[in-house]
């Protein structure tokens, strides 16, 4: 039993490998690329803009979250690691999220709205 214990303990103070800056660069990108694509794919002449732009940004939820986990571990690791650096990096990462988000729907709604206007709709 103190095999297991002591294993088990080894594996806690194990630290998860970096995050590099462009391994983040790459999940944000493809995050906004999942987003992008997924608009287009419900476009709709008929369908609300703002309709479209939930769709599509609900459709990328896993690109989502897996950008702002490493954004998260990233920040952590480079405050040290301790229980106020995790709350400040939540805080700030939702922060960031709810920001990204937004500005992520008002392009798409801009785009759509575009694109109508220049279709002469």
């Amino acid at each position: 039993m103190a095999g297991i214990a002591m294993v088990l303990a080894g594996c806690a103070n194990q630290r998860a490998p970096s995050i590099s800056d462009d391994e983040l660069k790459a999940a944000g990108a493809a995050h906004v690329d999942c987003v992008f694509d997924s608009a287009e794919r419900f476009y709709s002449d008929e369908a609300d803009p703002e309709h479209i732009a939930t769709a599509a940004i609900g459709a990328c939820t896993d690109q989502e979250q897996r950008y702002f986990y490493m954004a998260r571990d990233s920040m952590i690791e480079r405050a040290g690691g301790s229980l106020r650096s995790m709350q400040l990096a939540d805080a700030s990462i939702e922060r960031q999220r709810l920001h990204r988000e937004e500005a992520m729907r008002g392009r798409l709604i801009g785009m759509i709205l575009e694109l109508r206007a220049s279709d002469g709709r």
